[in-house]
């Protein structure tokens, strides 16, 4: 389902391997001649209309650009989020963010803190217990932690959804609607699959740790999906707490110093600090500058978005994954499908018309953006904080629905010949 819907891949498994992901992705940017397009190693810092020349200037670390048209397409996952601990510039072993991390990384023989306890610490803990001294997981809040349904791909399978795509299109049609019918289950308010669910995966971590204590400090007060949900294989993130090497200390940590991190009760000798905290949801380096000098920061745009896609004030500017596109369900890459395939309709629609510029309108935006609240508002979305939500409680992220549902609203635009678009 992270692949493109037309374009193939030979998997290994349900879950593909990192290897794989990144085998396939050289594959999409080689088959279409991508890589003679890109530019590489360059940060974007600004992006500013001219409403005199109907173009954008783009301000980069390698110079200037202009372009017609911008399609922000630069991820909402890509801002690490590295807190701020009092003293954590004094300490003078290894420390990085998961994001940063590398291949020729090791643990043996360290004593090792992981500030943070969601998904990139799930992937991370059972592999440095092996070999590490200690490892010490800080953590804030609890998240559930689901069994992962993977399995390989027999090679008869494999074969025949190389040389039959209907097949793999069929079996990946099933998964979708598999993801969908999970929405409908489980993502309800008072959902009572939830509900037996949240009992089950209780039952199977206490089996597991087989500590009472220790049990309660990975049990959630809250349903299952208002915060990401997370897979293992076979728990083995649950699994790795058994172990005398790891630790779960769930007292808020005090402070830093150059060789220690402390809590109100305890203080642990640390080698490495891996910071597990994840990242700034939609955060851009870039600032967008749009008509009569209007700066569209990340607070605008999650208040005056067109279907997360468009904005006033924005001519000629589209972002894929914009707020309230995210899923907590199904793949994004469906989402982003649909949008880019609003996107080009619109950008023909512009050029069959000889138009300089389109804009959406105020009220459609305003009225788009504020149809959200209700519409989460019988989610398990709103029942705790996430990074799904801003400082306020806007729940800027998750869109409400169906994913076929949006594919259905954009569609509509379309029919209604984009009548919520001023072109010039």
């Amino acid at each position: 389902m992270y692949s493109l819907s037309y374009e193939y891949f030979d998997w290994s498994s349900k879950f593909a391997p990192q290897d794989e992901i990144r085998k396939y992705l050289d594959h999409v940017v080689n088959k279409y001649h991508l890589q003679e397009d890109i530019v590489f190693n360059t940060i974007v810092n600004q992006a500013e209309w001219s409403q005199t020349a109907k173009t954008w200037k783009i301000t980069t670390s390698k110079g200037d650009y202009y372009a017609n048209v911008i399609i922000n397409a630069s991820g909402v996952l890509h801002e690490p989020n590295v807190p701020h601990i009092n003293g954590a510039e004094k300490f003078k072993g290894y420390s990085v963010h998961t994001s940063a991390m590398r291949k020729k990384y090791s643990s043996a023989n360290q004593n090792i803190a992981v500030i943070g306890s969601a998904a990139s610490a799930l992937q991370l803990i059972p592999r440095i217990a092996k070999d590490a001294k200690n490892v010490y997981v800080f953590q804030r809040t609890p998240n559930w932690v689901l069994k992962k349904g993977d399995y390989p791909y027999p090679g008869l399978i494999r074969t025949l959804f190389q040389y039959v795509p209907i097949l793999a299109s069929i079996y990946r049609l099933w998964i979708y609607i598999e993801n969908e019918y999970l929405f409908y289950l489980l993502f309800r308010k008072e959902s009572e699959v939830n509900n037996f669910l949240k009992t089950e995966i209780t039952k199977d971590i206490a089996k597991i740790l087989n500590n009472d204590e220790l049990t309660k400090k990975f049990i959630p007060d809250y349903p299952i999906g208002c915060k990401r949900i997370l897979i293992s294989p076979n728990l083995e993130y649950i699994h790795a707490f058994k172990k005398d090497n790891v630790k779960l200390i769930t007292d808020p940590i005090k402070g830093i110093t150059e060789d220690s991190i402390s809590t109100a009760k305890d203080q642990f000798h640390i080698d490495q600090i891996i910071y597990a905290t994840g990242f700034h949801p939609g955060e851009n380096h870039c600032k967008f500058i749009g008509i009569d000098g209007k700066v569209c920061d990340l607070e605008y745009m999650k208040r005056n978005s067109y279907k997360g896609i468009c904005f006033p004030h924005l001519p000629n500017f589209y972002t894929l994954l914009g707020p309230n596109t995210i899923l907590g369900h199904n793949t994004v890459v469906f989402m982003m499908e649909c949008q880019v395939d609003f996107i080009m309709k619109v950008i023909e629609y512009q050029m069959t018309h000889d138009k300089q510029s389109v804009t959406v309108k105020e009220h459609a935006a305003l009225n788009w953006t504020n149809s959200i609240p209700s519409r989460l508002a019988n989610s398990v979305w709103t029942a705790c904080s996430s990074y799904y939500k801003d400082k306020s409680g806007l729940n800027f992220t998750i869109y409400p629905g169906y994913t076929f549902t949006y594919w259905g609203e954009l569609l509509l635009a379309n029919w209604n010949k984009l009548h919520y678009f001023t072109f010039q």
